[in-house]
């Protein structure tokens, strides 16, 4: 989720994430697959891709026992990122 603040501060939103985009090896991750990223100050669509992109990684980590609300996360960040607070 870290890395979702970190590109929305920087007016990205990825758009597709999903677990499959998420590589982990020897203890790093890499976030792969950004050529469909909008820049949510222009793409009216962007809290829908967010929302879609948090509740893509909230059900797969669900699997493991990490239980989150997606839409609440997505929320939350969204406000952050409309009061400049990223």
């Amino acid at each position: 989720m870290r890395n979702i603040e970190l590109w929305l501060a920087h007016n990205y939103v990825h758009a597709d994430l999903s677990a499959y985009n998420v590589l982990y090896w020897r203890g790093q991750v890499k976030v792969i697959d950004f050529p469909q990223a909008v820049d949510p100050r222009f793409n009216a669509n962007a809290f829908t891709f967010l929302t879609r992109d948090i509740e893509n990684i909230c059900r797969y980590i669900a699997r493991y026992g990490l239980e989150r609300d997606g839409q609440r996360i997505a929320e939350r960040l969204w406000r952050k990122f409309k009061n400049a607070e990223l």
